[in-house]
């Protein structure tokens, strides 16, 4: 079998995520030879890429047959089929591509309803949807699905993933965007990025999209001699211009220079507020709006007494809600907690404002598993908003 292109730096989970049309489902595909990649599309749109590239092990579900009703959808099935099919791939793989992941969680989450123990869980908490309800064991059958292809060769397994918009008083955050997908993949993944289009003004070759670096667990790392000590650097910038498999693999031969970044290798501020890890205060200010306007018995916004926002995103028509889930005045979100750690970051001088990566890095690495905890179901999030805050106010610089 021929020789692999991957580079030996990407082994383990890649999570690949972004806007639809942007080329996250290419960036999968084209990562190894055709021979040594194998696919599983629940999306449904790349058999016509896997042909045009010469990608053979190439599956999407086809158990649907013309006697059957269109309408009915059976995750268990689905997930039955996703395991045979990834049973099937050949010696030699090299490169897994799930396009998208998310599609399969379903199937996975019926699974972990059937037997809540085996996985750890209590069957009451799964069944009623508290506490992760069965995400915990979805995260354990992630696990071990990259664990099974890993023990069999297979060295980059690509998580492709869509996006969604988090909401409040029953409409999207604006200009705000999160991964989709269980919270192993921030574990598991080595790299993560989020695909952009590109910008021929800051170092982009359209039609070739830009990528934000979410994540990246690939520095350049070796023993110096001379210093008598480990030098590690990282790699990736904030940032990557060209989002093509050529251009990334150069920043492991010349890793990105942050005190003289190249043009397009820093987030814009519309990149930050859109798909950072804090929110801009515009944002957090929405929210809070949002959680002001009290409801009435059927789940409609009272316009009378209560003080609403008069901006033209908060306001709307009163209409009757199916789902009625209103938000709590004063309660604690993720976003919310963040945007608090942000603004105590500031006040210490830790980081400038939003656009600075430096000082975001160095933010994370202050509130460690603090941190990592925020986003954790179940998590006290007024805890965590004190220890972080007092974790932020210890900090000195140098």
């Amino acid at each position: 079998m021929s020789e692999s292109i991957l580079h030996p730096k990407l082994h383990g989970t890649i999570v690949v995520s972004g806007l639809p049309g942007l080329g996250k489902s290419t960036l999968g595909f084209t990562a190894e030879r055709p021979d040594k990649t194998f696919i599983l599309d629940f999306d449904l749109k790349g058999k016509g890429m896997a042909k045009d590239y010469g990608i053979e092990q190439y599956y999407s579900p086809d158990f649907m047959t013309p006697d059957m009703d269109p309408s009915d959808y059976d995750a268990n099935k689905i997930s039955t089929w996703a395991v045979e099919k990834m049973k099937t791939i050949k010696p030699g793989t090299t490169n897994v591509v799930i396009d998208n992941a998310t599609a399969w969680e379903a199937g996975m989450a019926k699974l972990v309803e059937k037997n809540p123990t085996k996985y750890g869980l209590n069957a009451k908490n799964v069944a009623a949807g508290i506490y992760g309800g069965a995400n915990p064991g979805i995260s354990i059958l992630w696990q071990n699905m990259t664990s099974w292809l890993q023990s069999m060769g297979v060295q980059t397994v690509f998580m492709i993933n869509h996006m969604s918009q988090p909401w409040a008083n029953g409409a999207p955050v604006p200009n705000r965007y999160h991964i989709r997908g269980n919270k192993i993949f921030r574990q598991l993944s080595i790299l993560t990025l989020i695909v952009v289009p590109s910008d021929t003004k800051r170092g982009g070759l359209p039609p070739l999209p830009s990528a934000l670096v979410a994540k990246e667990a690939l520095a350049v790392r070796n023993w110096s001699e001379e210093k008598q000590d480990y030098e590690t650097k990282r790699a990736l910038p904030m940032r990557i211009p060209i989002a093509g498999w050529k251009e990334i693999k150069q920043y492991f031969l010349h890793p990105a220079d942050f005190s003289n970044p190249k043009p397009g290798e820093v987030w814009t501020d519309a990149e930050v507020f859109a798909y950072g890890e804090f929110m801009s205060a515009e944002q957090v200010g929405w929210i809070k709006d949002a959680a002001k306007i009290a409801y009435n018995e059927d789940g409609n916004p009272e316009m009378g007494t209560t003080s609403i926002s008069t901006k033209p995103s908060v306001i709307r028509k009163s209409e009757p809600r199916k789902v009625i889930t209103p938000p709590v005045a004063g309660e604690l979100t993720v976003d919310l907690v963040k945007a608090a750690w942000l603004t105590e970051a500031q006040k210490v001088g830790m980081l400038k404002d939003y656009s600075d990566g430096i000082g975001m890095a160095l933010l994370k690495s202050v509130l460690g598993e603090t941190y990592a905890n925020v986003g954790n179901d179940g998590a006290n999030l007024g805890d965590l908003k004190q220890i972080g805050a007092a974790k932020i106010a210890s900090w000195k610089p140098g």
